[in-house]
């Protein structure tokens, strides 16, 4: 979404009053994600990820692969866009 011309700001960040400039500039470390805001991404490798220590999983959140604490949901790191997922 960041791409498009205008930049758009995901759905569910515009529901909670993101801005576009806070989407594109923001730094979202340190944010405790809603579980229902995001996508477990188990298959790590297929993407080349490297596996994470216990504790930590990948996840999408908002078309963004990020880090996430297991039991918080605290992200830790984001990683990459992640423009499509493929079946």
């Amino acid at each position: 979404m960041a791409k498009k011309n205008p930049p758009c700001v995901p759905p569910g960040q515009a529901k909670k009053g993101v801005t576009t400039d806070q989407w594109l500039n923001g730094d979202r470390t340190g944010d405790v994600i809603d579980r229902s805001d995001l996508i477990y991404l188990d298959d790590f490798v297929r993407y080349d990820l490297p596996p994470l220590p216990y504790g930590q999983r990948y996840a999408v959140v908002d078309d963004r692969i990020v880090v996430i604490e297991a039991e918080s949901y605290k992200i830790l790191q984001l990683i990459r866009i992640f423009t499509a997922m493929d079946n």
